[in-house]
């Protein structure tokens, strides 16, 4: 009876959303191009995630299908086990365990990016979020995460920033893996110089301490997933791991939508 109650509930959704596809087309959050009711993605399973992206936007932004650091995410060859390290991580002592990326921060991925920093670019933030999720869903499952939270911005750049990406993006994971998402267990104590614009070692010093754990917050021996939308050298996320580690955390993982590695000129806009 209850599956055939589900049944139902799913078919009644699915036709509604029909409904709705034809009296409001679905438009690409990132180009922006309207699709045909017969090219939309329709899904399979009540569980099912749809891309908010366009046919072509989708395919783009999943062809890079190869292998990734563990340590880093940064894209790694044929012959490499993932878990070693590569030639971007090998000399780094990380306080994080894993990094996740959906790709490297470069052509559509970076448009994408730099556009989700814009106000009222949440459902392309949403949208960047799921087709990481679609990559890489069983192995964030499996780190049996505990806590979401987004890396923290300094109250003085909340004002002056309308959308902060990684807050809706680390919504959107928590709510995937279904569990407890921490917008507020994380602040940034000082205002510090932007990342972009130092060398490595300057990126360290500038955030020596820049972050801090709210007092009376538990979370020892908890599991961690701290989130971003960039990562280049790793000196944010691991200054935020150091953070969380030495507050109690057990374990501190990252997921970021994109990888910035290599080309200086394109890194310009990165912010980690």
């Amino acid at each position: 009876m209850w599956f055939s109650l589900k049944n139902t509930i799913t078919q009644s959704h699915r036709c509604l959303q029909s409904g709705l596809d034809v009296l409001f087309p679905k438009v690409c959050p990132l180009c922006a191009r309207e699709e045909e009711e017969e090219e939309q993605q329709q899904p399979t399973s009540a569980d099912e995630v749809v891309s908010l992206f366009c046919s072509d936007c989708h395919a783009q932004l999943l062809r890079d299908t190869r292998a990734q650091c563990l340590r880093c995410g940064a894209p790694v060859g044929p012959n490499l086990p993932p878990q070693a390290g590569c030639t971007h991580c090998q000399k780094d002592n990380f306080r994080f365990r894993h990094v996740y990326a959906l790709g490297l921060y470069d052509e559509l991925l970076k448009a994408a990016i730099l556009k989700a920093k814009q106000p009222g670019t949440e459902p392309l933030a949403i949208a960047l979020l799921d087709t990481l999720w679609e990559r890489k869903q069983l192995e964030l499952q499996n780190l049996h995460t505990d806590i979401v939270v987004p890396v923290p911005q300094h109250w003085l750049e909340r004002i002056t920033r309308a959308h902060h990406s990684p807050t809706t993006i680390g919504q959107q994971l928590a709510k995937q893996l279904r569990v407890e998402y921490a917008s507020q267990l994380l602040y940034k104590s000082r205002r510090t110089a932007k990342q972009s614009s130092l060398t490595p070692t300057e990126r360290r010093k500038n955030l020596l301490r820049a972050f801090k754990v709210r007092k009376g917050t538990g979370i020892a021996d908890a599991k961690i997933l701290l989130v971003d939308d960039v990562l280049t050298t790793g000196s944010t996320a691991n200054e935020v791991a150091k953070t969380l580690r030495q507050a109690g955390a057990k374990e501190v993982n990252v997921v970021v939508i994109a990888r910035g590695i290599g080309h200086p000129t394109a890194m310009k806009t990165a912010v980690t």
